[in-house]
């Protein structure tokens, strides 16, 4: 019976490429879910920030913060063809670069490998406290998910009080906890 208690209070961690254009936010929303700070002053990432969320429900995720400068976008696709899930960050208040930020979301998607077919992309909509006027900021007709489970929420990663971004992060720690069969639950109670 000991066993099953380490069974079900196992933690499983995953790692999560988050990208998105320069400027849209992703170290930000990093150091406010991470490390409780999200008016902490930042910089353009060069390269990539690392920082581990856990969020209490059996999984750990390993959120690599991937640069959004033209250069390093080349290198996201060694990142994101080798993670479990996918956090898109887009500037909804840079109504200059939305379409091309769009163009760039579709094209990972379709640029992901057969065999992740299924993983979950949170497309976060940040810095909606930017925008005056309250109208869609992107039209779903523009976007095409395929067969990715996926959910998109507004945020404000400077806004204490906004939860859209920890009831993203909680949707794909869901997504990327394995349901855990009658079977495993009997397998693993009688120590077979």
């Amino acid at each position: 019976m000991g066993q099953s208690t380490s069974f079900f209070n196992s933690t499983l961690d995953k790692d999560v490429v988050m990208i998105g254009l320069d400027g849209a936010g992703k170290t930000t929303v990093l150091n406010k879910e991470c490390l409780n700070e999200p008016n902490k002053k930042t910089i353009p990432t060069i390269g990539f920030n690392v920082q581990t969320l856990k969020l209490g429900n059996g999984v750990n995720l390993k959120v690599w913060d991937m640069g959004g400068q033209t250069k390093i976008r080349e290198q996201w696709k060694h990142c994101y063809q080798a993670t479990d899930a996918i956090i898109y960050l887009i500037d909804s208040s840079d109504k200059d670069r939305l379409d091309e930020s769009l163009e760039i979301l579709q094209s990972v998607i379709l640029d992901l490998k057969p065999s992740q077919v299924t993983i979950p992309i949170l497309l976060l909509l940040n810095k909606i406290d930017l925008i005056k006027e309250v109208k869609p900021i992107i039209r779903k007709d523009k976007l095409n998910f395929y067969h990715h489970p996926h959910l998109i929420r507004t945020c404000s990663a400077i806004d204490e009080k906004d939860l859209q971004i920890v009831d993203g992060f909680l949707w794909l720690s869901g997504q990327l906890k394995p349901e855990i069969t009658f079977k495993d639950f009997l397998l693993n109670l009688f120590d077979f």
